[in-house]
């Protein structure tokens, strides 16, 4: 991060995402050490769910939409997201 938080925000983040379930704490000494409980794909799902209700009024499409179409994409990168599309119409089909 670029901008320098105060102790008491950080403080107040870690405890929101222990409260939430995300994280857990160890006690060393008079410091606390903090960890991930739940996977990567876990948090980055619960996260972009989130992103996408408050940002996007829950539209995975306008979500999308909005990636695509303000990243500067290299024809490989179409091309992945492309033959995942594809991918999964073929799946919704059988």
């Amino acid at each position: 991060m670029g901008d320098d938080l105060a102790y008491t925000t950080v403080l107040t983040i870690l405890r929101t995402l222990e409260s939430k379930g995300y994280i857990q704490h160890r006690s060393e000494g008079r410091a606390h050490r903090y960890y991930a409980v739940i996977e990567r794909d876990v948090a980055r799902q619960s996260a972009l769910n989130a992103l996408s209700k408050k940002l996007f009024k829950g539209s995975t499409e306008l979500l999308l939409t909005h990636l695509v179409s303000d990243r500067k994409l290299s024809n490989a990168q179409l091309a992945r997201i492309k033959e995942l599309l594809e991918q999964r119409t073929k799946k919704e089909r059988t």
